[in-house]
């Protein structure tokens, strides 16, 4: 467990590190997205995930890759593009 733990965070550090070459686009309901305004290096996971909601001017709902919802406020989500990311369906 703790293997595949380093390699989360390793692959969550390389997209974190390659969101800030990618135009940015708004996010819509159910894109994944990457939160761009949090600085800490900790829980850096929680700053990718699905958007939930749009509460209104720069606060949002995501849930992140282990289904946990995170309540963003004062931010701003830039969408991951979706070529990049396996198809689920």
């Amino acid at each position: 467990m703790q293997e595949i733990d380093k390699v989360h965070d390793l692959l969550t550090d390389l997209l974190c590190s390659a969101m800030q070459y990618v135009p940015y686009e708004m996010p819509k309901i159910g894109d994944w997205c990457y939160e761009m305004t949090s600085l800490k290096e900790k829980n850096r996971d929680c700053r990718i995930g699905i958007l939930k909601e749009i509460l209104g001017g720069n606060e949002f709902v995501t849930k992140t890759i282990g289904g946990k919802e995170i309540h963003w406020e004062n931010a701003m989500m830039k969408r991951i593009p979706s070529d990049w990311l396996r198809n689920a369906d």
